[in-house]
């Protein structure tokens, strides 16, 4: 099935939290790897490491955009020839982490430390497994009643749920979808996600007028078996868990949405989109709630990393019909968060400079 103009119209952001280094039981398949920066990059220098991020396969954390620096993830045996092809290329480059399974291994200590101080669930200093995801979006259930609903939206290929919270006054407004985690291992996302939970209900006074506006629905993790992979076997797996081959498990299910899809052979590629358009269980149910579901408006698709708000097109160097509409509400989201936060999240395009 074709994806909807309605799909296509809804103004769609994805916003790039700061977040990289988090733990797992896998440390140790880490040992000696580098990750490396780049320095800022002009026009020219981001179209040429681009072309090498995707003729290598590399694993750009934060992929080359002018104005930006790029960051790499680096095997062992590729650190040496990588730094030097970035020296040659007057790109400066710099390792920021010389074994990043010490890095992972600090942060299990850390996490570890505040679970066992009872601190797990609605700690928004904290990553939580997907059990203390899923318990907490049941006491939200039980709690606000009133105005929480929940719903399920898929089965993903492992058999789990994928649960989002209906949050609403009444029937008659629009709606916001927020979803995280659609590449397994951005742990960030999630508790952005449950932090607006917290918000639109414990501090419902507060924020009514909201509510009586618009209404939400919050999608915490949108690919369960990715998620529940990074934190027990892999810190760093991206893709779902369907099985490809032998050797090469997972698509990116980012990339696998029945619009303008585009084939790849690459089963192994971290961006591999799969077999064929919504060929995942987990974006099947995911776009299929989207068509359905015409009182959403606006579509929030929260990654990590980088402080960045990028929108469509993608798959087209074109301007987006929506761009002025797009410039403006992530300008205002930016000034915002800028104002509360003082922090600062670029806006543009996905073909101006984004990573997806």
């Amino acid at each position: 099935m074709r994806v909807s103009r309605n799909f296509v119209s809804i103004l769609t952001f994805s916003v790039f939290l700061t977040a990289a280094f988090e733990t797992t039981v896998s440390a140790g398949r880490y040992k000696d790897f580098k990750v490396i920066k780049t320095k800022i990059l002009g026009v020219h220098e981001s179209s040429v490491l681009s072309q090498l991020a995707f003729k290598s396969g590399l694993d750009f954390w934060s992929l080359p955009r002018n104005g930006k620096n790029a960051i790499l993830l680096c095997e062992p045996q590729q650190a040496e020839e990588i730094f030097k092809e970035l020296t040659r290329l007057e790109l400066r480059p710099e390792i920021l982490t010389e074994d990043v399974s010490r890095e992972i291994a600090e942060e299990r200590f850390k996490i570890d430390q505040i679970n066992s101080a009872k601190l797990k669930v609605a700690n928004w200093e904290n990553f939580m497994t997907l059990d203390e995801i899923n318990q907490y979006m049941d006491e939200v259930v039980a709690n606000y009643s009133n105005i929480v609903s929940e719903l399920e939206i898929g089965t993903t290929t492992e058999g789990r749920a994928t649960r989002v919270l209906h949050i609403s006054t009444g029937p008659g407004k629009p709606a916001i979808f927020i979803n995280g985690a659609i590449h397994a291992r951005e742990w960030i996302g999630p508790p952005v996600a449950m932090y607006a939970i917290n918000q639109l209900t414990e501090f419902y006074d507060q924020n009514s007028a909201i509510l009586n506006s618009v209404d939400f629905y919050i999608a915490p993790v949108v690919n369960p078996d990715g998620y529940v992979f990074s934190w027990e076997q892999d810190r760093f797996w991206r893709k779902t868990r369907s099985l490809n081959d032998l050797n090469c498990l997972g698509v990116d299910a980012n990339r696998n949405f029945d619009w303008q899809w585009a084939p790849d052979n690459d089963m192994c590629s971290l961006v591999y989109p799969g077999t064929a358009p919504a060929s995942e269980p987990e974006i099947q149910g995911l776009q299929s709630f989207l068509q359905e579901h015409t009182e959403i408006t606006f579509y929030v698709d929260l990654h990590s990393f980088g402080q960045s708000m990028i929108f469509p097109w993608a798959s087209s160097n074109e301007q987006s019909p929506m761009y002025p509409e797009l410039m403006r509400v992530g300008n205002e989201a930016a000034n915002a968060l800028r104002t509360v936060r003082g922090t600062n999240y670029t806006v543009h395009s996905v073909t101006n400079g984004g990573t997806s």
